[in-house]
């Protein structure tokens, strides 16, 4: 039996598993590791959220569960999904997934769901993005919590070493390499004159990693 199930395993291959259960620092179990890391940073940043809180439509009684995006914001009556899946290998699965992300941003619109939408490609830089897309979304910024509030933070440090900490935190990652990036302000072409993120290893290594903001 090993060998035919083999066999029949090669030739007929299970589907392929996406997401890793994982469980978020306070301890509630989420889908994927994404989605971990996105709850991590809610709660690190002293932004409370519900999990899969599901979105209601109709009147009265006659109330239907439309969907169940990934976070609520109470506080700001946002929504947030983690669209991981968005390019995935699997031409069929890719394919589904998109159609229920169109069908789902479509309901977000007629009802007008407040709604921040994360990419996997946004994962390195979701301080920065986050803040951006909240911003985006609702018209007002974001309150920034302190290394001296934050619940996992060091006790005793200094309101400038907070300062820092908090200049860092904003600043994106280079999509190219990784480092660091700094804001810079274009002298030429088209966009001068209009500020971007550019990476903090030009000119030393000549990396063209750049955000526009």
């Amino acid at each position: 039996m090993g060998l035919l199930n083999d066999i029949l395993t090669t030739i007929f291959p299970p589907p392929k598993q996406y997401g890793t259960l994982s469980v978020t620092i306070r301890a509630e179990q989420v889908k994927s590791h994404a989605e971990q890391k996105i709850a991590d940073f809610l709660s690190r940043n002293g932004i409370r959220y519900e999990y899969e809180r599901p979105i209601e439509v109709g009147i009265w009684i006659f109330n239907e569960e439309l969907c169940k995006p990934d976070f609520y914001l109470p506080d700001y009556d946002v929504y947030v999904e983690y669209w991981g899946m968005k390019d995935v290998e699997e031409g069929y699965k890719r394919r589904e997934y998109r159609s229920k992300m169109a069908w789902k941003m479509k309901q977000y619109e007629r009802y007008d769901v407040k709604l921040i939408s994360i990419y996997p490609d946004n994962l390195k830089n979701l301080d920065w993005i986050f803040h951006k897309r909240f911003a985006e979304v609702t018209g007002r910024e974001l309150p920034r919590k302190s290394g001296r509030t934050m619940k996992e933070g060091i006790n005793g440090r200094d309101s400038s070493q907070a300062q820092n900490d908090n200049r860092e935190q904003a600043s994106p990652v280079c999509p190219k390499c990784g480092s660091k990036m700094v804001m810079r302000r274009a002298k030429h072409g088209s966009n001068a004159g209009k500020s971007f993120w550019g990476c903090s290893q030009w000119p030393k290594t000549k990396c063209p990693g750049i955000i526009n903001i």
